[in-house]
């Protein structure tokens, strides 16, 4: 028999919604846009966002829920459980699913951001809004081998993000406090960074480029 959820008085209604998980959330809230709005207003939920390339996660009493963007409509709201795992394909994907999931949930925390530099354009928004928020983001990761084009562009909006753990890069990237012999870089907002090159091996390497030059250590050879 049916059920007139929505017509349950306030409180009752915040109390049915904290009954349920990340992914049955997500599913009420695509039944219509006065449901997603009743399941907003039921308050922010202390969940931690992990995201990255058309996927994204959260961990909530020992099981983990994963939202998938799906490669085909006839996929769209498909589920998969495993123990303490569930995974459902999404519709949306990038950027639109990140935020959805935030502004649903009412999250307030990002536990890791996850980019790779084939979409550039993507973090992009994803970072001027954390930026504007002032959200917090536990971690940051770079998941592939930059282009120098984007990476040039991608260093100032790490530096505004309020990243709080740390910055970790693919190998043929990274970031750190000091450098040893490293070179100043004027950047398009008058500021200088700070570059690393080793040329051993068959490919040079782009080892450090320094986000904020005030609290890094040059050290000459």
């Amino acid at each position: 028999m049916p059920i007139a959820l929505l017509k349950f008085p306030t409180d009752l209604l915040r109390d049915v919604f904290k009954l349920c998980n990340p992914i049955e959330l997500y599913c009420l809230s695509k039944c219509s846009k006065r449901t997603q709005r009743s399941i907003k207003l039921s308050g922010t939920r202390n969940w931690k966002l992990f995201s990255g390339s058309n996927r994204a996660a959260m961990h909530v009493d020992d099981w983990m829920y994963s939202f998938y963007k799906a490669e085909k409509p006839e996929a769209h709201f498909k589920q998969v459980d495993s123990d303490k795992y569930v995974r459902i394909q999404c519709p949306e994907g990038d950027v639109d699913l990140f935020f959805i999931l935030l502004d649903t949930f009412g999250i307030r925390l990002v536990g890791m951001l996850s980019i790779d530099f084939c979409n550039f354009e993507s973090f992009s928004k994803i970072a001027n809004i954390l930026i504007e928020r002032n959200m917090e983001v536990e971690r940051f990761h770079i998941g592939c081998k930059p282009d120098v084009k984007d990476a040039a562009h991608i260093m100032p909006l790490v530096n505004r993000m309020n990243i709080t753990q740390y910055f970790e890069c693919d190998p043929r990237f990274g970031y750190r406090k000091d450098i040893v012999d490293g070179v100043p870089v004027s950047k398009d907002d008058g500021t200088v960074g700070w570059l690393k090159v080793e040329l051993g091996g068959r490919w040079p390497e782009l080892k450090f480029l320094v986000v904020n030059p005030d609290d890094t250590v040059i050290t000459p050879r």
